[in-house]
């Protein structure tokens, strides 16, 4: 799937991508203006929501941004309290729908363009979704490239109210995850919060692969 110039809110699972069970397929953006919402737990860009019935919500096909103005969000989801705990349900910005995993195939490439990637209620900004609650899912196990361009990331919905709470990254696992996948950045790239200097060069992954809920920017400073 090739995408240009596209404007697109979807009220059930993903706005750009594979459905809650079509986890494999392959999205390349050369350029034009994307901006894709998810109207209810899929991903902005990506695979669409896990389904009681249906399964999915898994990503294990590729999406490489070569150009363009790209603004994905996933907005939507809740913050739902348990017996002993809470949890959330939310989608990736980039990446799996609700309760999915990106899995050790699957790829997320940024070779130029402009990104804004926003998650909500738990998913990472790219990455995985949420965590289905006492399940093993909302884990990154493939691979995220940033090699060019300009991008910022950001998480919204979540709330540094105890521990648990910073169990998502801004790249990586989504809430309740674990494991955050292959990250490159390109050498050339800075990795800076708002407001803030660029961290150094070891400690961009790092810096990535955390909880914050301060928007991060990727690019050339």
């Amino acid at each position: 799937m090739n995408i240009e110039d596209i404007s697109v809110t979807e009220n059930k699972a993903e706005s750009y991508g594979g459905g809650g069970n079509n986890s494999g397929c392959k999205i390349i953006i050369d350029g034009g203006k994307v901006t894709a919402e998810s109207g209810d737990t899929g991903a902005g860009i990506g695979s669409g929501a896990y389904e009681a019935i249906y399964g999915g919500g898994d990503f294990s096909g590729s999406i490489t941004i070569n150009n363009g103005d790209i603004h994905a969000y996933a907005r939507n989801g809740e913050r739902q309290e348990g017996r002993s705990a809470y949890y959330y349900s939310g989608g990736a910005a980039i990446g799996t729908g609700m309760h999915g995993d990106v899995k050790s195939g699957g790829t997320i490439t940024i070779n130029g363009g402009n990104v804004e990637a926003v998650a909500s209620f738990g998913g990472a900004a790219i990455g995985a979704s949420t965590q289905k609650p006492w399940v093993a899912d909302g884990d990154c196990k493939g691979t995220v490239r940033i090699n060019g361009g300009n991008v910022s990331l950001c998480l919204q919905n979540v709330v540094l109210k105890d521990k648990q709470d910073d169990d998502v990254h801004i790249i990586g696992h989504g809430f309740g995850g674990e494991k955050d996948g292959d990250l490159f950045i390109d050498s050339s790239m800075k990795v800076w919060f708002e407001g803030k200097d660029p961290v150094s060069q070891n400690k961009r992954s790092e810096t990535c692969h955390s909880f914050s809920n301060q928007w991060l920017h990727i690019g050339v400073r």
